[in-house]
């Protein structure tokens, strides 16, 4: 799919099914709220938890988080395959990203397809795990397409990065390793 066709597609809301480090991923618009009701539907995961912010440049995250966190944007500080814990910014779209939380956690991709579909794009892009709630996590393009079917899902098919589990995450300010 050319890419400025992407860019339009996730604007009108649509769900985009992606390769990322480890597994498959389902993400879409950050303020498209519809879309991200329908990937809790689509999961079937509870309401109350949180999406990712996903990126190739952290300058994109700065509409959704507080501070000048987004300035820690040298790649060099972006460690590989590691997810941030950042304060949110308190606006009602942003609410429905991490319901109950206070952080949102950010990573910029170091997946080569995605970091060059995501140049193109002028926001970031949500992101969990593309499988029911709970389940297994889906590592191949045809898995995703037979799960997501009747859905009218974008799907990048690409091969998932070279790691065998989800993004290490840390908490910025604490410097705590939430999940190794």
């Amino acid at each position: 799919m050319l890419r400025p066709r992407l860019n339009r597609k996730l604007l009108i809301g649509k769900i985009l099914i992606h390769p990322t480090e480890s597994c498959f991923g389902i993400g879409c618009h950050p303020k498209k709220i519809k879309s991200l009701k329908k990937i809790l539907l689509l999961k079937q995961r509870a309401k109350n938890k949180s999406f990712l912010l996903i990126s190739d440049d952290a300058n994109k995250f700065k509409c959704y988080i507080e501070n000048d966190y987004y300035r820690y944007n040298s790649f060099e500080n972006w460690k590989p395959h590691t997810s941030f814990l950042f304060k949110k910014k308190f606006i009602p779209k942003n609410f429905f990203l991490a319901p109950k939380q206070i952080k949102i956690g950010c990573r910029v991709t170091d997946h080569k397809k995605m970091t060059s579909i995501l140049k193109n794009l002028m926001f970031p892009i949500t992101s969990t795990s593309a499988n029911l709630s709970g389940g297994k996590n889906l590592k191949m393009w045809r898995d995703c397409s037979r799960l997501f079917h009747n859905n009218s899902c974008i799907i990048i098919k690409d091969q998932i990065g070279n790691y065998s589990k989800p993004s290490q995450i840390i908490d910025f300010d604490t410097k705590k390793v939430i999940r190794k």
